[in-house]
């Protein structure tokens, strides 16, 4: 795996977080908005790895992800994973990740560490 994104959907729009295994992370926004550099801050990089080990842990649950595949709803999250031998992904409902214990909870929270630490960077600069 060489990469996975996180992909928020939300009312006005989505939120991409997208960690790479070189430590390149970025948040984009569908209103254009967005931090990136966030692989030249260790911090952000230590996340990014952490999120790609929680993804790479839960890769077996993920289905096969088509070039066409839509940006998530609002109230729905979608992880990606970019493999050498293609694409996959995971779409579930915000809420019930939400949930102490839910399955893919860890999912979550790691994706959100990455945004946590991308601002606190950002806050900084």
């Amino acid at each position: 795996m060489w990469g996975a994104l996180m992909e928020i959907g939300m009312i006005e729009g989505t939120a991409t977080v997208v960690s790479l295994a070189d430590g390149t992370t970025s948040l984009y926004t569908s209103a254009g908005g967005g931090l990136v550099g966030g692989g030249a801050h260790r911090v952000v990089v230590a996340a990014t790895r952490h999120f790609l080990s929680v993804v790479g842990a839960h890769l077996d649950t993920f289905d096969e992800d088509s070039e066409r595949a839509p940006v998530p709803e609002s109230g729905r999250v979608t992880f990606r994973a970019l493999t050498y031998v293609g694409r996959r992904y995971l779409d579930l409902s915000e809420k019930d990740l939400c949930e102490p214990g839910h399955a893919f909870s860890a999912l979550y929270q790691a994706g959100h560490e990455v945004v946590a630490r991308l601002r606190l960077v950002n806050a900084r600069d």
